[in-house]
Order: C-alpha cells, then structure tokens, then sequence
C-alpha cells in the first residue's frame, strides 16, 4: 500500500483542477492535518484507527467534524481502504445501476423472479415501483436511506445476490435492535417497510394494492 504521504499528493494533485480556488485551499489544510495527527500518531499509512482518531477529533464543532470526515472520504477513495463510519458503515459505497440499466435488466423477467438477481438491482427497481405511488421528495429519500442500509447489510454477509433468508435474517436482527432501544423507532420503521418492499419487488406483489401497510 501506498504511503498517507504519496496517496496525499495524488489527492491533492487530481483535485486541483476540479475544484474552486477556496475548496482546493480547504482540502490542503485538512490533508495536512491529517497528515499531523498520522505523524503525531506514528501511523504511515491510511487506516481506520487514524481516521477514527480524525473524525472524532471534532472539537464539538459540526463544521469541523464535516471538513474531517470529508477529508478522510476523499483519502479513502484514492487509497482504496474502505474507510467505515461510527455505525461501520463504508464512507465510500459503490455506485448502484442506473435506472435505465434496471429497466432494461428487468424488460423481459417473468414473475416471481427465478433466477439469480444483485440486491444493487433489485434495490433500484423497488424505487422506481415506489415512485408510482407518488410519495413525497422527502418519504422517498429515506426510503433510499433504508435501503442503502440493506445493501450494506448483505455486502457485510458476502451476499450481492438477493438472498430471502438474508433479508429475513436482516429484518429479525433490525427487530431485535428496536427492542434493546438501540435504533430509533422512526429508522426502524423506514428500514423494515424497505425490507417489505424488496420482498413485494422480488415476488411481484402488487405495490399500488399493497401499499397501504407499507408506507403507513
């Protein structure tokens, strides 16, 4: 692996050209703050311990806390370490297929589904279902929310391909976080109709008359 100093100078270098003169500036002084604490830390290259010990160092300032974790989002990306947040979430996910990709994935598919589909698409056709029942800009990105959640969850299974027992499995642990109080009732609710929703996509249950229970 490169050096926190080579990946740096990468950063910095690409970025150049795509940013503002005050961003550019910005990111500079905080890659060199990142390379402080490395240096204060005796860490050379890029790793979760020296990005947790960036992030947290916030000084209870939001702005502060955001210009950290961004710094150590574009690093991440660049050094290809797999930065995860404080819920062990990746800083940097993989991007999902384009609607038109799902669309055309999906064209000529009997149902139920038989063969073996990703969870990248069948998270994207659930959204696009989800649109016809013309819920709010806001309902529908924490929809998106739930569902990015999702994937993160079979990714950490080693499952890219839809996999009912993984949802079910992932339903049952949601549940169980709900009961010990350690997941707020609203994220519950949002992540397990998101659950719902992928079971209804995969089985071709009708959304517009089954929607009702779903987006209550």
């Amino acid at each position: 692996m490169a050096n926190l100093e080579e990946i740096i100078s990468v950063v910095l270098a690409q970025r150049k050209s795509q940013l503002a003169p005050s961003s550019f500036e910005s990111l500079n002084f905080y890659c060199k703050q990142l390379s402080q604490m490395a240096s204060e830390m005796n860490i050379t290259v890029p790793c979760q311990e020296l990005y947790d010990a960036f992030i947290d160092d916030d000084r209870n300032s939001k702005e502060r806390s955001s210009r950290h974790r961004q710094c150590v989002k574009i690093v991440d990306y660049y050094a290809g370490t797999h930065a995860k947040d404080k819920y062990g979430k990746l800083l940097n996910r993989n991007s999902l297929p384009r609607e038109d990709e799902t669309q055309d994935f999906f064209k000529d598919m009997s149902y139920p589904i038989s063969i073996k589909i990703t969870i990248d698409h069948l998270i994207i056709k659930s959204e696009l279902e989800m649109r016809i029942l013309n819920l709010s800009s806001s309902t529908i990105g924490q929809y998106k929310h739930s569902w990015l959640d999702i994937r993160d969850y079979f990714n950490e299974q080693n499952a890219g391909i839809y996999d009912k027992e993984v949802l079910q499995q992932y339903i049952f642990e949601i549940n169980s976080l709900r009961n010990k109080c350690f997941m707020n009732e609203w994220k519950w609710k949002f992540n397990r109709k998101a659950a719902h929703v992928c079971f209804a996509r995969h089985s071709y249950t009708i959304l517009q008359r089954k929607s009702t229970h779903l987006c209550a």
